[in-house]
């Protein structure tokens, strides 16, 4: 009896030890399947948040920035300003910039010694070709060369080389060099010259020419002006050749002096020299085209030094 009382309490025992651990197996267990299935999911979610919120904020400044490039670029294109400049004609350039020499000597320069045949180099203002005088006045007056052509309207100046034969008496003597141009009405339009000293023998010795100022500025009138008061006011800047008188002159097509004044400068002085006067005049037809010359004379060898003009219309 005492067996069989222990062997039942034995296995009631066991029973109840499997019962307890397969309730405990069974707990333990479900809770680590929800931890593992509840547990991952957030991370994830939070990751792809992240990202798509910051380039939504970098693409904005790129599209600010473009706005403020473009406009200024885009301003400086529309102020093309030198438009305008072209407004000065050919025909007053020469009278009011000094630098337009209507002729000018590029060799030989003033007192330079030659020796036959000397090699003269001109330039002859677009404006004033026609009939072209090349001579060469020795020191008492008398012709030691000459020739006549024709230079003819060009949009630059027109270059004219010459090589000049001569022949003197004497071992050297001082003579003037010079060209000049005329109109179809045989009035001289422009006239230069330097002088230099002949050599019978011996060789070349070159100075430097002129510096490429015209002699004469002519401010008022203008070339072509229209004048209709009976009265040509002039106004203007010379630098004188000399002490001798300067003439001013108005001649029309005819060769008519309508009127004439004498001026005086002194030659001394390097700067161009302001002057200011009046030609009254007198005409019966409805317009007559006239000529401003302003001319001075050698005060060494017979002859003019210098001349220039320009045409204007007349009007009673």
């Amino acid at each position: 009896m005492n067996r069989l009382l222990r062997l039942s309490l034995l296995l009631c025992t066991l029973s109840l030890t499997l019962a307890c651990t397969r309730t405990d197996r069974a707990t333990l267990i479900l809770p680590t399947v929800t931890a593992t299935e509840s547990t991952p999911l957030p991370a994830p979610l939070l990751q792809t948040k992240l990202p798509t919120q910051k380039p939504s904020k970098t693409r904005k400044p790129p599209s600010a920035t473009a706005t403020i490039t473009l406009t200024p670029s885009a301003t400086p294109t529309r102020t093309p300003r030198r438009s305008p400049t072209p407004t000065f004609t050919p025909s007053n350039t020469a009278t009011l910039d000094p630098s337009n020499v209507l002729l000018r000597f590029v060799s030989p320069g003033p007192m330079s010694k030659l020796v036959s045949p000397i090699n003269l180099v001109v330039f002859v203002s677009a404006e004033y070709t026609g009939l072209t005088r090349i001579e060469l006045i020795g020191e008492d007056g008398r012709e030691l060369y000459r020739k006549v052509f024709r230079t003819y309207n060009q949009r630059t100046a027109s270059r004219v080389s010459e090589q000049i034969q001569f022949e003197i008496p004497t071992a050297a003597e001082v003579a003037r060099l010079q060209v000049s141009t005329y109109d179809d009405y045989g009035r001289m339009m422009t006239y230069n010259s330097v002088r230099v000293l002949l050599l019978a023998v011996g060789e070349n010795f070159f100075t430097p020419a002129y510096e490429p100022l015209e002699r004469v500025v002519l401010r008022s009138p203008r070339r072509n002006a229209e004048i209709n008061d009976g009265e040509v006011r002039i106004v203007g800047q010379i630098r004188p050749v000399n002490n001798g008188p300067v003439i001013l002159e108005l001649i029309d097509r005819a060769g008519t002096v309508l009127n004439s004044r004498v001026l005086y400068f002194d030659a001394s002085i390097a700067e161009y020299q302001d002057f200011e006067t009046s030609l009254p005049y007198q005409i019966t037809e409805k317009q007559v085209y006239a000529r401003i010359i302003l001319r001075q004379s050698d005060d060494r060898i017979s002859g003019l030094a210098y001349l220039y003009s320009h045409e204007i219309l007349l009007k009673p």
